[in-house]
């Protein structure tokens, strides 16, 4: 069946409730293969990889097993796939976008937390939990957004809750979608952004994403650094590559050892409703991208080299087409290095 055709599997959005779902079973984790196994032992301690979400019914072999004989579905995912997507060797970054749509439970967050930890990875997962669209848009169907970049709405509706509920590891994502005149220019948006940071420092370590390449320049950089925020580097078209983006921050004076974070969210020209609808069930790669895995690697491999602590990647469906399997290709690239 053509790819277009088949039955579109999207990540659960919507508020879950806790406790008045019934549980299903644990869904069960793939058994890895030995070459899988001696990947992940090869890289390099510092480099987390991990998935935008993980409740993918067409992982079921990748990173999942049948559940009961079936294919878990997206929701049973959502709810109990954790403890599978982090027994996947490779797999020991944890991708949270649900919060981008809606605040997210302090016991949902628990929850997430245990799961993980019931895998008994050798190493703590590192979380990457997405604040609201409704502190990083700013506009709103009905005009300007009086809510963009409200830092205690911020630290009450997503900071405060994921912190209490997932603990060390985690960051928090700014995801700034493009805004053109909203930004009001480099320096007055760096001076906004700055506010925001400085509020929010005490509460949780938190990233930021630039989609206006305009923005990242000097008085950016300089926010970042007054509040230890730090820049995730994404993977997008319309964004220079993973190389240059890191080359800017460093000519503006980030130190090579700082952290590393890396978004791989889209590649070529399509967008993202025409990705998903091609990609889907994202079980396997539909259109690589040596090069991105390349000069990602190298940025990985960079870093590693200048000694950061922390390298931390998340990558897409969109990427290529299956996440976990572009995972697993980075992977494969940076030990080849």
């Amino acid at each position: 069946m053509p790819f277009a055709m088949r039955r579109r599997t999207k990540p659960l959005q919507p508020q879950l409730p806790l406790f008045d779902t019934p549980t299903p079973e644990w869904v069960p984790a793939a058994p890895p293969s030995t070459e899988l196994t001696l990947l992940a032992t090869n890289t390099p301690p510092p480099v987390r990889f991990g998935t935008s979400s993980w409740s993918y019914p067409g992982w079921t072999g990748t990173v999942y097993a049948p559940l009961s004989g079936r294919v878990a579905t997206t929701s049973e995912l959502a709810w109990r796939g954790l403890t599978a997507y982090a027994s996947h060797p490779l797999l020991g970054a944890v991708g949270i976008d649900r919060s981008y749509y809606a605040p997210v439970p302090e016991g949902d967050f628990v929850s997430y937390r245990q799961q993980v930890e019931a895998a008994a990875r050798p190493s703590p997962a590192r979380y990457l939990v997405k604040i609201g669209k409704d502190i990083t848009l700013p506009w709103s169907r009905s005009g300007r957004n009086p809510h963009f970049l409200n830092a205690e709405l911020a630290i009450s509706g997503w900071i405060a809750p994921a912190e209490a509920g997932l603990g060390p590891g985690t960051v928090h994502l700014l995801q700034l979608s493009p805004m053109g005149k909203a930004a009001g220019g480099p320096a007055r948006f760096a001076e906004r952004l700055q506010r925001f940071l400085e509020t929010v420092r005490p509460h949780g370590r938190v990233a930021v994403e630039l989609r206006d390449a305009a923005l990242l320049g000097p008085d950016y950089v300089a926010a970042l650094l007054a509040t230890g925020a730090i820049h995730c580097t994404n993977l997008l078209p319309e964004m220079p590559g993973p190389s240059e983006q890191v080359a800017a921050l460093e000519t503006h004076g980030t130190p090579p050892d700082a952290p590393l974070l890396i978004r791989w969210l889209r590649s070529g020209t399509l967008d993202h409703e025409a990705a998903e609808k091609l990609y889907d069930p994202y079980d396997q790669i539909q259109s690589p991208q040596p090069a991105l895995i390349a000069e990602t690697a190298a940025t990985i491999a960079n870093a590693v080299a200048a000694g950061s602590p922390e390298v931390t990647v998340a990558i897409d469906n969109k990427a290529e087409g299956s996440a976990p399997l572009t995972v697993r290709r980075l992977a494969e690239a940076l030990r080849g290095r």
